[in-house]
This record gives structure tokens, C-alpha cells and sequence, in this order.
């Protein structure tokens, strides 16, 4: 969905892949590891876990909200772990001259540009594991039944696995 973004007299036009929730909340699930929900109600940002629990999603937490205290959008003091198993919330600094989910949004989408690289890399190198692992070079693979090795084969210890060890 693209928005409209109007903080001051600027004005941007951005997409994302965000949804409003019934009570308002908007919904922002551009982010591999992450969901993210602003609500405009409490002035607040929630980080949950996407789909797997692991100790990626703290990290991606924490420079979510570093990022966000450093560019002015949230209260430092106000960060803390959420109600939900996994999920992190905090508070939207107050403005009376501009609108913050706008800014608050924005900043989101910046954060998210920030972070695609990351995983863009994270994915190809992934990519390029499975692919060497389906489909091995000439070099890495044998044909079923053959094996490169010796012809002879030598008793890897010097004792002998079929003397009595204690006599």
C-alpha cells in the first residue's frame, strides 16, 4: 500500500506493506524477522516476533529502538519488554506541531531501508549454501557406488580391536 506522508511542509510518498487493524492500529510487516504496530491511540511502537522465536528477534529489537531514540521518535526511558512473550514496546514523544504517527512511520520506513541490505545478503548467501548443496560441482561430487581412496584398507590404530585388553 502506498501512504502519504505530510510532516511540516514535506511531503513524501512511500510504500509499505501495512494494513490498519480494526481499533486503528496500524500494522507494518515489511521486516523478515519482525512485525511492527504503531498505535495512534496509546502513541506507542510494539516489535513482535514474525514468525520464529530466536535470538535474531532481540537484536533486530534493539536497533530498532536505539535507531528510533537517536532520531527523536521515542522516549528512551519508556522502552521495555511488552505484555506478549517477545515483543518490546515504546512510547511516541509528543508534538503539538506536528502529526508523530507520520513521523513515526517515516522513520520506520527509514529504518527498514536501513535494514534491507542485511538481510538481502543474509538470503543470498543462503541461497548460494543450498544451491552448492543440491547441486555439487564435478569437484565436490562422486558418481553413486564410487569412492576416491585407497585400495587397501590399513588398520587406523596399532592395537589390534581383537586383543583381550586386560589379561
Amino acid at each position: 500500500m502506498t501512504i502519504n506522508i505530510k510532516v511540516g511542509n514535506e511531503s513524501k510518498k512511500e510504500f509499505l506493506q501495512i494494513k490498519r487493524a480494526l481499533n486503528g492500529d496500524i500494522l507494518i510487516f515489511d521486516h523478515e524477522v519482525v512485525d511492527i504496530i504503531v498505535k495512534p491511540d496509546k502513541k506507542k511502537i510494539v516489535l513482535f516476533a514474525s514468525e520464529i522465536m530466536d535470538d535474531s528477534v532481540y537484536d533486530v529489537q534493539n536497533r530498532f529502538f536505539k535507531y528510533m531514540v537517536k532520531k527523536g521518535v521515542i522516549d528512551v526511558f519508556s522502552v521495555k519488554g511488552g505484555n506478549l512473550y517477545g515483543s518490546m514496546e515504546g512510547k511516541i514523544l509528543n508534538n503539538n506541531e506536528i502529526d508523530v504517527i507520520d513521523v513515526a512511520i517515516l522513520a520506520i520506513h527509514e529504518w527498514l531501508s536501513k535494514e534491507e541490505p542485511f538481510y538481502t545478503y543474509k538470503n543470498t548467501l543462503q541461497d548460494e549454501e543450498e544451491e552448492k548443496l543440491l547441486n555439487p560441482d564435478d569437484k565436490d561430487s562422486t558418481e553413486l557406488g564410487e569412492f576416491p581412496g585407497k585400495s587397501k584398507v590399513e588398520p587406523l590404530g596399532s592395537v589390534s580391536p581383537y586383543e583381550k585388553m586386560f589379561v
